[in-house]
């Protein structure tokens, strides 16, 4: 196998390879790695941290906007779509007790607390739902 297919300990691309690169004739007898310049007959470093890896500094995404989203799926599934996904029964007008809600929801594996549904409700943008907060009742908005 020609040299220019083995990898690079140092950085592991391949020694003396640049994909879509033309090679004149004695490109191939470079003494170094094409990439990090490791020189050809050097060993690889003891320590495998001696070349650490480069890590990503971009701040991770918040889970928060996911967790309302989800909730706010959920939501639309058993107050919308298939109330009985739960077994959740709504009154003629699609109204249903808040903490009976909560009561079906967690029986069925999924957990959600007042505030996280609060949050959702006084949130930014239309979350599709109306909470009357005085009688604890909350329905999908037709």
């Amino acid at each position: 196998m020609p040299a220019h297919y083995f990898q690079c300990p140092k950085c592991g691309a391949y020694f003396f390879f640049k994909p879509f690169k033309v090679y004149g004739p004695f490109e191939w007898f470079v003494q170094e790695c094409v990439h990090c310049g490791l020189p050809k007959w050097e060993e690889p470093p003891e320590k495998p941290d001696a070349y650490p890896i480069p890590r990503s500094s971009a701040p991770r995404p918040d889970p928060a906007p996911a967790e309302s989203i989800r909730l706010k799926n959920f939501l639309t599934l058993v107050l919308r779509d298939d109330p009985r996904a739960i077994g959740l029964k709504l009154d003629s007008e699609g109204w249903t007790n808040v903490d009976l809600l909560f009561a079906k929801s967690e029986r069925n594996g999924v957990k959600f607390t007042r505030e996280a549904l609060e949050k959702l409700m006084d949130g930014e943008g239309d979350p599709g739902f109306e909470w009357d907060r005085a009688t604890q009742r909350i329905r999908a908005r037709r």
